[in-house]
């Protein structure tokens, strides 16, 4: 069953609906896909912990996860490294 809208449809909706999209970056100027690059930062990485969450849950748990995982982060920066150069 498909919900009914919570609020009513502008009224140049068809208008909307009708118009070309709308691109925001050339896709010439995307950088390729640097495969060395993201092998390279996988190198040495261990997986410490997982974390399964039920996707209704998903959105509050990154809201509650993540101030608590940038101050363990921050907690050991000797750990913590990411890959020099403009591609991070």
């Amino acid at each position: 069953m498909k919900p009914s809208p919570q609020n009513a449809a502008p009224t140049d909706a068809v208008a909307r609906r009708k118009a070309p999209a709308v691109v925001c970056y050339s896709v010439d100027k995307v950088p390729p896909y640097d495969r060395q690059f993201y092998e390279a930062a996988r190198q040495g990485l261990t997986r410490i912990v997982e974390v399964v969450v039920p996707p209704r849950e998903a959105g509050t748990l990154k809201t509650r996860l993540i101030p608590k995982l940038l101050a363990a982060l921050n907690a050991e920066p000797d750990k913590v490294m990411f890959p020099a150069g403009a591609n991070r």
